[in-house]
C-alpha cells in the first residue's frame, strides 16, 4: 500500500525564513527613512522658493520688497506735533506676501484702518497712532486680525517638523532689536498659524531707537540683510548679488533637541538674525531645522541652498545674548555672515556653505 506524505516547514526552516525577513526589513527601513527625508527636504525647498518668488512678485507690484517688520520707530513722523509715541503692529513680511502664496482671501479681510487697536498697515513708513502705544496692542489684540492669524498655511511649514507640537508658548512676534533678538509669546499651546520660515536680517538687522538713532555698530551694519525693521530694499540694489544673498531661512523658534517648547506665528515672524550662525543644536534665537545635518535657505534669486548645520558655531556665538561679535570667530562664521548680508562686498563660495 502506498503512504501519503504531507509536506510542511520544519521549525528550523520557519525560523530561518523569519530571520531572513527580519534582515530584509532591517535593510529596508533606513532606505525608507532616507526617501522620506529627501521628500521632506524637497518639499521644504519648494516652500522656500515659493516665498522668495512671492517677494519678487511683491516687488514687481510695489517696487520694493516688504519690510522685515513693523515695530520701530515709535515716534511721530516729521511735522507732527506734539511728538508722541506711536504703536507697533509687530507683523512681519509674510503677512505682506499672502496674496502671492494663494492666501489673498485672508489678506483682504485684515483690519488695516491704522486707527483701531491691533490694526495692521501694509506700509513700511506707516506710523500708528497712540491707540496702539505698546507691545500689548499688536495684531493679536484686534478682534479681526487675531483670528485671521490662526489660519494654517501648509506652504509655511516644513514637513520634517511639527511646530504645532509646542507646549510652552507660541511667539506672537520675534524681532531683532538692541543688538539682540527677542519677542513676546502666548503662554501654552495656541491655535495661531505657525511657520518654519524666517526673513533674514543679516547679522543683527538694522535697528534704531525710537527717534531713529542707529544702535548698531559699523561691524554689524556691514552685514545688514535684505529684511530689517521697516526696510524698503530692492532686488536690483543687493550689492553682493541676489544669488549670493540669503532671503528666507529655516527656523524652529524653539529647541531642536527634546520636547518642543516654542514655535512662531507666521504673522509675527519678523527679521531674524544670523549673528548666532547655525549653532548645533539650534535654539529659539538661531536658524535651524529638523533635517539631517542641514538647514535650508533661499537665496534672493529664488534658488535654495543647503547649509551645513554647525557652521559658524565655533566663533564664540553660542553665549547668547552677549556674543554677537565673537572675539575669535572661525572663518565659517564670517562666510555665513557674508551670505546673510547684501552689501558687505566680501566674496565667498557657495560650496563653503553646503554639503
Amino acid at each position: 500500500m502506498s503512504r501519503l506524505r504531507r509536506s510542511a516547514f520544519t521549525l528550523i526552516e520557519l525560523l530561518v525564513v523569519i530571520a531572513i525577513i527580519a534582515i530584509l526589513i532591517g535593510l529596508l527601513l533606513p532606505a525608507v527613512q532616507k526617501v522620506r527625508e529627501a521628500a521632506a527636504r524637497t518639499t521644504c525647498q519648494n516652500n522656500l522658493k515659493q516665498l522668495t518668488l512671492a517677494a519678487h512678485n511683491y516687488e514687481s507690484a510695489y517696487q520694493v520688497l516688504p519690510p522685515g517688520g513693523l515695530y520701530f520707530p515709535r515716534v511721530s513722523p516729521p511735522g507732527v506735533s506734539p511728538v508722541v509715541n506711536g504703536g507697533d503692529s509687530y507683523h512681519g513680511p509674510i503677512a505682506f506676501l499672502l496674496p502671492y502664496i494663494e492666501q489673498e482671501n485672508v489678506y483682504r479681510q485684515f483690519d488695516t484702518s491704522g486707527t483701531t487697536k491691533g490694526s495692521v498697515v501694509f506700509d513700511a513708513d506707516a506710523w500708528l497712532p497712540t491707540t496702539q502705544v505698546n507691545a500689548g496692542s499688536g495684531w493679536w489684540s484686534n478682534p479681526i486680525n487675531g483670528p485671521l492669524a490662526m489660519t494654517k498655511i501648509k506652504t509655511l511649514l516644513c514637513p520634517a517638523d511639527d511646530p504645532y507640537s509646542n507646549t510652552t508658548g507660541t511667539w506672537a512676534y520675534l524681532v531683532t532689536y538692541s543688538n539682540t533678538v527677542g519677542g513676546g509669546y502666548f503662554s501654552g499651546s495656541t491655535t495661531h498659524g505657525r511657520t518654519n520660515y524666517f526673513p533674514c536680517a543679516g547679522q543683527i538687522g538694522d535697528n534704531t531707537t525710537g527717534d531713529g538713532t542707529p544702535i548698531y555698530s559699523s561691524f554689524q551694519a556691514k552685514y545688514r540683510g535684505v529684511f530689517t525693521q521697516r526696510s524698503k530694499n530692492k532686488i536690483a540694489n543687493l550689492y553682493d548679488g541676489s544669488a549670493n544673498t540669503f532671503m528666507f531661512g529655516e527656523g524652529l523658534a524653539g529647541v531642536q533637541v527634546g520636547a518642543r517648547d516654542f514655535a512662531a506665528t507666521w504673522m509675527g515672524a519678523c527679521n531674524f538674525p544670523a549673528a548666532w550662525a547655525l549653532i548645533n543644536p539650534a535654539q529659539w534665537y538661531s536658524f535651524g531645522s529638523k533635517h539631517t545635518g542641514v538647514v535650508q535657505f533661499s537665496m534672493s534669486d529664488g534658488s535654495v541652498q543647503r547649509v551645513r548645520r554647525g557652521i559658524g558655531a565655533n566663533g564664540g556665538t553660542t553665549n547668547f545674548p552677549t556674543s554677537i561679535n565673537p572675539p575669535q570667530p572661525d572663518i565659517s562664521w564670517f562666510i555665513f555672515q557674508r551670505a546673510a548680508g547684501f552689501q558687505d562686498g566680501e566674496v565667498y563660495n557657495l560650496s563653503d556653505l553646503g554639503i
